[in-house]
């Protein structure tokens, strides 16, 4: 990938070319280039210098800027360059309009009010927009036009503060209330201010003094957005700097497209590969599928949130009965019924294989909720337990374990033994079970999880196999309740319809999912071992360059 990535970032230095190949190996690649790049344009590392040219300073007095400030940490100010405050460049602040909108975007010639998405992403989105109710009285001044310069003043702390220069704009379109037109002094490089303004030191001015509480909404002041420091070149080096940006960032732009088709390609033949996996219907198919599967690893899963399908297509063939041979001889297994028409669990003609039978979950194990946390009512010893934040698909997390008060004859009721399986009973997470196999002693479990305890008729790891793909394929969330929170009732436990093997297959089963799926752990392990290295490297990189 990285002889590709210099190839496609045609038109940089030499330096700039190694600092790209490297990477081009990071998952986030293509934002590390763009980062280094505005990182480079705003401290003076980006185009040479010009010892002939005008110092900054000089042009700040034609202004009426007559003192500088200090950038954070010391900062050092290049040759010729000087520092300010993003207030000594403006003339003014232009706040726009705040009427009710409907909910949809402008059609049409409508008037259009910008959302704050319009200006978040690095460049203006004029059809990030709500439409304007007719008949409203349109203040003046307030329709974006073709230069100008916006930012937003609420948005998240990662976003709020971003900025764009308006390239080009339809008619009607205007400013909201919290987005602001920021009009600069003559002469001042809008292009280049707009740049300091997004760079790294920026941002993290914004979020250290972005006001309010809540994640998904900070704001800044004009006050704030006044007081940014921010240094600044020869006027004629700035022009050079933003002419420079735009070159690189088209580069890189080229080299996102053809990246994206790569990966677009990778993922279609990896799918493809899945597919074939997915349609086996026997050993021998699966050990066939497997086997070309396994020999592109290295060029089908190059990132951890691959080999999630694979795990999936594994968990399929699992249940569907196609990992290893039948248990049984004589006829062909049950007929499916017409309610589970179209399960997974349902071969060809909706018949289960040979051998297998469909069962309700209630008639194959026991179900139970676990005990309400009420500090009130509830008395005894303190006792370890778990809630539906520690179980996950096929694993727990126990560094959170929180204590409740039992009684004894509480505790022997609801203490879990090796074997139970636990799946949350809703919310965030609703269906996620897991096998619990004795990690912690005396551990019980609240009433947000349901503990299941099967019968000689069922493995437990089979069932957890079963609720994954149903989950998967939505079959799960028919036997919710609740519109707003859904829950997976007791009774609805009862009711579920899955379809099971002989008990010596169901733990063949068991035993052979589990060995591929030790596989797609340790693959997901290098890979995530692989990113993480990518991404050290990347940071390290971009911010060494962008301080050399």
């Amino acid at each position: 990938m990285a002889k590709v990535a210099v190839a496609e970032v045609s038109g940089v230095d030499a330096r700039l070319a190694a600092a790209f190949e490297v990477l081009a190996e990071s998952p986030d690649g293509v934002a590390r280039m763009r980062e280094l790049v505005l990182s480079l344009a705003v401290s003076g590392h980006l185009v040479p210098q010009d010892p002939m040219e005008e110092p900054a300073i000089a042009f700040l007095r034609r202004i009426g800027v007559a003192a500088s400030v200090s950038l954070p940490g010391n900062e050092a100010i290049p040759q010729g360059w000087a520092s300010c405050t993003m207030g000594d460049l403006l003339q003014e602040l232009q706040p726009g309009w705040s009427p009710s909108c409907l909910s949809r975007g402008r059609v049409g010639d409508e008037y259009g009010v910008l959302k704050v998405s319009a200006c978040s992403w690095g460049q203006f989105l004029p059809e990030e927009n709500k439409s304007l109710p007719p008949g409203l009285e349109i203040p003046l001044g307030i329709e974006v036009r073709r230069g100008d310069w916006l930012i937003s003043r609420a948005n998240t702390v990662e976003l709020v503060a971003r900025s764009v220069v308006v390239k080009s704009c339809p008619p009607r379109l205007l400013l909201s209330d919290k987005i602001i037109r920021l009009v600069t002094k003559p002469g001042v490089v809008i292009d280049f201010v707009n740049l300091a303004n997004l760079s790294p030191r920026s941002r993290r001015y914004y979020e250290a003094e972005a006001s309010g509480t809540s994640a998904s909404m900070r704001n800044v002041s004009q006050a704030v957005i006044q007081a940014l420091p921010i240094c600044v070149p020869p006027v004629a080096e700035q022009r050079r700097i933003v002419a420079r940006f735009e070159e690189l960032m088209a580069c890189i732009d080229q080299f996102e497209a053809a990246r994206n088709q790569r990966e677009a390609a990778r993922i279609a033949a990896r799918d493809a590969c899945l597919a074939t996996l997915c349609a086996a219907t026997n050993p021998t198919e699966v050990a066939a599928a497997w086997s070309t599967l396994a020999a592109r690893f290295d060029s089908l899963f190059t990132a951890s949130a691959d080999v999630e399908p694979l795990r999936l297509a594994i968990i399929h063939l699992a249940v569907r009965g196609a990992l290893v041979g039948r248990s049984s001889q004589g006829e062909s297994g049950d007929a499916c019924p017409d309610h589970a028409l179209g399960w997974p669990f349902a071969g060809a003609g909706g018949v289960l294989p040979l051998g297998w039978c469909w069962a309700r979950l209630g008639e194959v194990a026991d179900a139970r909720l676990g005990k309400m946390l009420d500090k009130a009512k509830n008395r005894g010893a303190s006792r370890p337990y778990l809630r539906n934040t520690n179980v996950h698909w096929f694993r727990f997390e126990l560094g959170s374990i929180k204590q409740i008060p039992l009684g004894d004859g509480e505790f022997e009721d609801l203490r879990l033994t090796s074997g139970d399986v636990l799946i949350c009973e809703g919310g965030h997470g609703i269906g996620r079970s897991a096998v619990w196999m004795g990690q912690i002693d005396g551990v019980v479990f609240q009433k947000a999880l349901h503990r299941v305890r099967p019968t000689d008729r069922l493995d437990s790891w089979f069932l957890t196999f079963c609720l994954r793909v149903l989950e998967a394929t939505g079959v799960l969330a028919s036997y919710y309740t609740g519109a707003g929170i859904p829950h997976f009732t007791g009774k609805a436990l009862d009711r579920l319809l899955i379809a099971l093997p002989p008990c010596d297959e169901q733990r063949r089963i068991v035993e052979r999912a589990t060995e591929l799926l030790m596989v797609c752990d340790q693959l997901e392990l290098a890979l995530v071992s692989t990113d993480a290295s990518a991404q050290a490297v990347s940071e390290a990189l971009v911010s060494c360059e962008a301080s050399a």
